[in-house]
């Protein structure tokens, strides 16, 4: 018989070691490479949130460099947007709102 996955909260559904690792995966992604994650990393949320919203600030601050070299039009609220777009937020303002949350 499977468990029951709870959409709303995917990580309560697959137990604690599964966010843990998703979330070590996800901070390795966005950071562009592999680092090896220390024990106060992985058991730390506020840290985990924190290490995530620098790692997002730094792609969205390449992605505006990218667009302001192009000529682009607001390249920081582009950036925010497309970045967005890609993590799942409603939108570049939304991300920036939990960037601003999670310094």
């Amino acid at each position: 018989m499977s468990k029951r996955i709870d959409y709303d909260d995917p990580f309560e559904a697959f137990g604690r070691e599964v966010a843990v690792e998703t979330v070590s995966y996800l901070l390795a992604l966005l950071d562009g490479g592999w680092h090896v994650a220390t024990d106060a990393d992985l058991t730390n949320p506020a840290l985990q949130k924190k290490k995530l919203a620098a790692a997002i600030r730094r792609k969205i601050a390449e992605r505006a460099g990218e667009l302001r070299r192009d000529g682009a039009r607001n390249p920081v609220a582009q950036a925010e947007d497309e970045v967005a777009k890609r993590l799942q937020y409603p939108s570049g303002s939304a991300l920036n709102r939990w960037l601003r949350r999670n310094r």
